[in-house]
């Protein structure tokens, strides 16, 4: 397991000649090189989920969107108070919901059915899930009201603390350390030396996804040809 602040001493090594914008970029660097991967592919360590109640009153919001919320992972769903679940859908757009369901339409109640991820509130990207129709608080659970659940992928936190480490320092340490390495080459316009690191950290790149591929595949004997599909192994 290699921390925040040895990758940072390997990368700075391996740059040999650092200028000063290079060496201050280098924690940054790392960072980008970690979100990166996670952008490209979907890490079993990147399963998230997230829990809210509906509410009675005439709102759709349901939460605010996660903060490290990257993009759904399969279907929402409600679960009972007696623990049935019951599946929901993801609305691809506001328009598409308002097509379904009435636009204002307070009276419109119902048990959650669609899943909206509602437009950006402010710059930073704020957004809300929102639910429709409206709940009619109708539900087995005391209140009356839904427990809606939200699987998603979502982004490790950023490395801080010089003693921080995650799945990917632990896991994909190598891929880090070449990735900056080569983003620290071209922020110092040394273009031949990043061709040769980031050519290294393709090769770990491929490595470490094909792992986590590996490690999905192990969870099941049944090869399945649809979207979100996972037999469960039971008994030998």
């Amino acid at each position: 397991m290699a921390t925040y602040s040895a990758i940072q001493t390997e990368v700075r090594a391996n740059i040999i000649d650092l200028p000063t914008t290079v060496t201050n970029a280098v924690p940054d660097i790392v960072n980008q090189a970690i979100r990166k991967i996670q952008e490209d592919h979907n890490f079993y360590i990147m399963e998230a989920l997230t829990t809210a109640a509906t509410t009675a009153a005439a709102t759709r919001v349901l939460s605010a969107a996660p903060s490290d919320f990257k993009e759904f992972r399969g279907d929402p769903y409600y679960v009972e108070d007696d623990g049935d679940r019951v599946d929901m859908a993801i609305a691809p757009d506001r328009e598409a919901a308002e097509r379904a369901f009435s636009v204002d339409d307070t009276n419109d109640i119902g048990e959650p059915c669609l899943l909206l991820l509602s437009e950006p509130s402010d710059d930073d990207g704020t957004r809300n899930f929102e639910v429709f129709p409206y709940s009619d608080g109708a539900s087995d659970y005391s209140d009356g009201e839904y427990r809606v659940r939200v699987p998603y992928w979502k982004y490790l936190a950023d490395l801080s603390a010089d003693d921080d480490s995650n799945w990917f320092t632990v896991n994909a340490v190598d891929y880090v350390v070449f990735k900056a390495t080569a983003d620290g080459f071209w922020k110092d316009w040394d273009e031949e030396r990043a061709t040769v690191w980031e050519q290294r950290a393709a090769s770990e790149k491929a490595r470490v996804i094909k792992a986590d591929k590996l490690l999905r595949m192990s969870t099941t004997d049944t090869l399945a040809v649809h979207k979100g599909a996972r037999a469960v192994k039971i008994g030998a």
